[in-house]
């Protein structure tokens, strides 16, 4: 049976003075680069149209949480549907402040009035064509793609490659893969995987997880598989969430995801459903005509640091937004 279906967004302004003084007083010397760089945090005055494209192709969505640090994000109109979320309304205070997206997400279960059934977007992944709930959940069950991958760990310095290594250690030790691809074989080698399909096949005589294909998506999760984890891994989340700043022992919300795809609970969604650009000068011309074609459901635009001209990109991309939202709208 399909229930409320909730999505919730990250939002920070990373140009606001309050905040990037609070930020400065934690930093301390062994915070990552990449963590303390304006990219990671730079506005791309999009939140306005990220809201309209629910709007516009989400129209069933129950509820829009939006989730912010001490922050209010400038809308027009009122929205009946979206609520400002601080991260003190749901974070145990013991983890406050953080400015890593580790803690924040490991703890968005607590949500006061979040559903079961519930969709976790950055905010640099859009909506661009029209979606229904059965494109994130059918009959209770979060919508994924299955596909097996290889995770290299290949120094400190690549801390995403860490963390990714942390989530699925401990997947290897809650479960055992080759039950997993038995008891669920149509849905490891179901044919929506698509090109990855041929990837789960080869890394099938591995007796042990070895990563799981990231499509870069909003991410379809319940509640209760939070809960799950958080009984039996506590002190890892735990140890995570004391982190204000992203760390190479944390685990993030892809052990979340993954636990799901381990246990079966997901149910297969095709491997296309969404895009994921490493936007550049280069390619933003690319990455513009792929919205205004509305080539999959939801477009993932992430920031880099080699963007030269960030705003013609940004208003691009900003364009090319809106014009697919004003077009569903006629």
């Amino acid at each position: 049976m399909n229930q409320a279906i909730d999505f919730v967004v990250m939002w920070v302004d990373g140009n606001d003075p309050i905040w990037r003084e609070k930020k400065k007083h934690y930093k301390t010397d062994n915070v990552f680069k990449e963590d303390d760089s304006e990219v990671r945090y730079r506005d791309w005055d999009n939140l306005e149209i990220w809201l309209k494209s629910v709007e516009t192709f989400a129209p069933w969505v129950r509820n829009v949480f939006i989730i912010t640090d001490n922050q209010q994000p400038k809308m027009n109109g009122n929205n009946p549907k979206v609520r400002i979320v601080d991260h003190k309304d749901f974070i145990p205070e013991q983890y406050l402040p953080v400015f890593s997206a580790n803690p924040i997400e490991l703890n968005v279960h607590r949500i006061e009035g979040l559903s079961e059934q519930f969709v976790l977007f950055n905010d640099d992944m859009f909506l661009i064509r029209p979606v229904a709930p059965t494109d994130f959940f059918d009959n209770g069950n979060p919508k994924d793609m299955y596909g097996l991958n290889v995770v290299a760990g290949i120094g400190m310095k690549e801390i995403i490659q860490n963390i990714t290594l942390n989530d699925v250690s401990l997947i290897n030790a809650h479960f055992n893969k080759g039950e997993s691809l038995k008891k669920n074989r149509s849905k490891w080698y179901s044919l929506k995987n698509g090109p990855y399909l041929l990837r789960t096949l080869l890394l099938k005589p591995w007796g042990f997880f070895t990563g799981f294909v990231e499509p870069h998506v909003a991410n379809s999760y319940l509640k209760s598989t939070f809960e799950e984890v958080w009984t039996k891994e506590y002190d890892v989340l735990d140890q995570t969430c004391y982190r204000k700043f992203r760390n190479i022992g944390d685990v993030n919300q892809w052990l979340i995801r993954y636990w799901q795809l381990a246990s079966g609970i997901s149910v297969n969604r095709n491997y296309n459903f969404g895009k994921f650009f490493d936007v550049t000068d280069e390619n933003v011309d690319a990455c513009a005509q792929w919205i205004m074609n509305q080539k999959s459901s939801i477009v993932c635009i992430n920031d880099k640091e080699s963007i030269r001209d960030f705003e013609s990109v940004k208003n691009k991309l900003n364009h090319a937004l809106e014009s697919v939202i004003s077009m569903e709208g006629k």
